[in-house]
């Protein structure tokens, strides 16, 4: 794929997968060099959930999680960090919170993606079919998170230090 000059992202896991010891195994260190080499070229997909629609940060294990990406490359020296695409994102399957708290969620849970550039980005479960009608709840979401996004600027604090830095 890299030969024909294509771009690609590893995995997508379901939320909470892998497990913080799995990033440590020999293969996952040899991909993560990968990673490092051809930063631009080949990444990491996450899915990060917290499972509950009144609180995002519900154990510190689904959102969040791709901490421990960075913990690893950084206990093994591994620069520069991945490039991580978080391809699915959100609550539960079938609901999201009111638009209010769910911008609210948003700002929190993206004042912590703010401080790792390798994070490209996130998207929102789910616009399709399916899933108990959750795309009509999705949609809801649009037009404050445009509003939100015009009209934010976002202060990171460094929680990690060193961590967006190889």
């Amino acid at each position: 794929a890299m030969g024909a000059g294509q771009k690609w992202a590893a995995f997508g896991w379901a939320a909470g997968n892998p497990e913080p010891e799995d990033w440590q195994q020999p293969a996952m260190l040899d991909f993560l060099r990968l990673c490092a080499q051809y930063s631009d070229a080949v990444g990491i997909a996450v899915h990060e959930y917290s499972w509950r629609v009144d609180n995002i940060w519900e154990d510190g294990r689904l959102v969040g999680r791709v901490q421990d990406i960075f913990d690893v490359c950084r206990q093994h020296n591994i620069t520069p960090y991945p490039t991580i695409l978080i391809k699915e994102w959100g609550w539960t399957y079938e609901h999201t919170p009111s638009p209010l708290a769910a911008m609210q969620h948003i700002l929190s849970v993206g004042a912590y993606y703010a401080q790792f550039p390798e994070i490209r980005g996130a998207a929102i479960w789910y616009l399709g079919p399916g899933f108990g009608g959750i795309a009509n709840q999705a949609q809801q979401l649009i037009a404050p998170l445009t509003a939100l996004t015009l009209n934010t600027q976002l202060q990171v604090d460094e929680l990690y230090p060193g961590v967006g830095e190889p």
